[in-house]
């Protein structure tokens, strides 16, 4: 439940609610409201086909990165890129490919553009906040490869 207009301002400022604060409250909720229905509107058109395809060749590089077929996991994760330029999960596949095979330089840059996907994600994706503090550990566990020059 809100703040009754009436109350003190939860800012602490002394002023009633609807003197202080409540404006802007009522405006970033009719942001979020009108960002909420844009993102239901771009997924409403974004053909089930096409997110069907997307997790399919996102699934497919994801296996053979784990089955080490490096030939063929390079050209899911580009066929991933290829078609869905503007994913996370094309940036996110090709780091975990870079980072099995010990190429953290690589690795660290496809997660800094995964994360910087998910900080800006087009209007039909909107990604889970864990997601971000993934790919920020993953960074911060990357670039403490690259700094160390480990190899895997």
């Amino acid at each position: 439940m809100g703040v009754s207009r009436n109350a003190p301002c939860p800012c602490g400022s002394g002023k009633k609610y609807k003197k202080c604060c409540l404006a802007q409250d009522e405006k970033t909720a009719a942001e979020a409201r009108r960002r909420r229905q844009e993102t239901q509107e771009s997924m409403d058109s974004m053909c089930p086909d096409c997110l069907d395809k997307l997790n399919r060749l996102s699934n497919e590089a994801n296996d053979l990165i784990r089955e080490a077929r490096w030939d063929e996991a390079y050209e899911a994760c580009q066929r991933l890129t290829d078609s869905f330029p503007d994913s996370i999960d094309a940036d996110e596949r090709f780091s975990d490919y870079y980072k099995q095979r010990g190429d953290f330089q690589q690795a660290l840059a496809h997660a800094r553009a995964a994360l910087h996907r998910a900080e800006h994600p087009p209007a039909w994706y909107q990604p889970d906040p864990e997601l971000l503090v993934d790919l920020q550990e993953e960074i911060a566990y990357l670039s403490e490869c690259v700094q160390a020059g480990r190899l895997v």
